[in-house]
């Protein structure tokens, strides 16, 4: 066996772990692909080197770019919950800026230290069924006001443990007279799909991650961060559209496709979708999940199958979700180097309905043949 790194330049590896690539809802790498005919092997270049830009550009912020993994993908235990706001009772236009004055300083107290911040309105959704779907699956701190669908402004946060979305939800609530409530976007709602949210920032400790313009300026929104005691930080947008954006699944598949193309092109991937891959597990991995990570089969339903079943049930699962954390393992056996087990590893985020009849958000990881565009089943938890 060679090492996987004989399709993929060796600068490259050293630039791995990538978070995320986002061309789901960022469009200018497919604009760049397509305008200037660019290979996957070009299109991986210009990934790999805008990557080493945005580390730069953080470093010399104070920031490690490997910190922000938790804020910017799934992590087992963690929640991504939708707060909610009436913004029609807000007392000007800038209703973002006056919410942003609640929840700015509830995130400073009581949220979580790495957390991707979005915000906006819902939109192009049927009314009857919002006030359904508000009704039948978000907490709320008082009866929910019956709104045209834009009325109703989201601020979406990442990483939260549960303990925090109570705690947040009782800050902003004190502070705010327009929050209705909040709604659990860990795992698949269908609200999402009128979640078009742009991102604000990163919250990294004291620090607020956000994009800035060609002259300079970051925090184009203009939401009170330095007010709150954050230090703002401000990275090229056309790097932090692509590198630093958290991506909230609005379920296009067409989408799903495109961005798990651009983003397997950094391992070496033919800019085929992640759909098109092929799965597959050894008997040895099969033995070492259900030994290692039997609970989660368990809770998600998989225990029982056989091994045709199960890695079909994943397949279907991975084909039209994000993948992330692109990363190169290098290989070793008793310690000592061992090219031929070099690994180019990515992950995907699968839900699953389970016995008690509760949807669980699972964590794949993949270890990637470029070749075949053929992925092995490594871990899931």
């Amino acid at each position: 066996m060679t090492s996987a790194l004989n399709a993929f330049p060796q600068s490259g590896a050293a630039s791995l772990p990538i978070h995320v690539v986002n061309s789901y809802t960022n469009s200018l790498l497919g604009a760049m692909e397509s305008s200037m005919g660019l290979s996957p092997v070009q299109m991986r270049s210009v990934i790999l080197e805008s990557h080493a830009e945005v580390v730069n550009e953080l470093a010399r912020g104070g920031v490690n770019y490997g910190d922000l993994r938790q804020a910017l993908t799934p992590t087992k235990g963690r929640r991504e919950v939708a707060f909610i706001f009436d913004s029609t009772g807000a007392e000007s236009y800038s209703y973002g800026y006056e919410i942003s004055e609640a929840w700015l300083p509830a995130l400073r107290a009581v949220g979580p230290r790495k957390s991707a911040i979005r915000h906006g309105d819902i939109l192009q959704l049927p009314r009857e069924f919002v006030w359904n779907q508000l009704a039948t699956h978000a907490k709320c701190s008082r009866a929910i006001p019956r709104l045209a669908t834009e009325q109703y402004y989201i601020v979406y946060f990442t990483n939260l443990s549960e303990n925090q979305v109570v705690r947040m939800a009782r800050e902003i609530h004190a502070r705010t007279p327009l929050f209705i409530g909040y709604l659990d976007c860990t795992t698949w709602t269908a609200l999402k799909s009128g979640m078009f949210l742009p991102q604000f920032g990163i919250r990294l400790g004291d620090v607020m991650i956000t994009d800035m313009d060609d002259g300079g300026t970051p925090n184009q929104v203009g939401y009170p961060a330095e007010d709150h005691d954050y230090r703002v930080l401000g990275i090229d947008d056309s790097l932090y559209g692509v590198l630093l954006t958290h991506r909230l699944d609005n379920g296009v598949p067409e989408w799903a496709d495109k961005d798990s193309a651009m983003a397997l092109n950094v391992l070496g991937g033919a800019g085929l979708p992640v759909s098109l891959s092929r799965l597959r597990i050894t008997p040895e991995r099969l033995h070492y999940l259900i030994g290692g990570h039997g609970g989660s089969l368990n809770s998600a339903g998989l225990v029982g199958l056989s091994e045709h079943a199960l890695v079909r049930a994943i397949e279907a699962k991975v084909a039209h979700g994000a993948i992330f954390n692109l990363r190169f393992i290098e290989g070793s056996r008793a310690g000592v180097v061992d090219p031929s087990l070099d690994a180019l590893m990515f992950s995907a985020s699968v839900e699953f309905l389970g016995p008690t009849g509760n949807i669980g958000r699972y964590i794949v990881g993949l270890k990637f043949t470029p070749e075949r565009h053929e992925a092995e089943i490594v871990t899931f938890v």
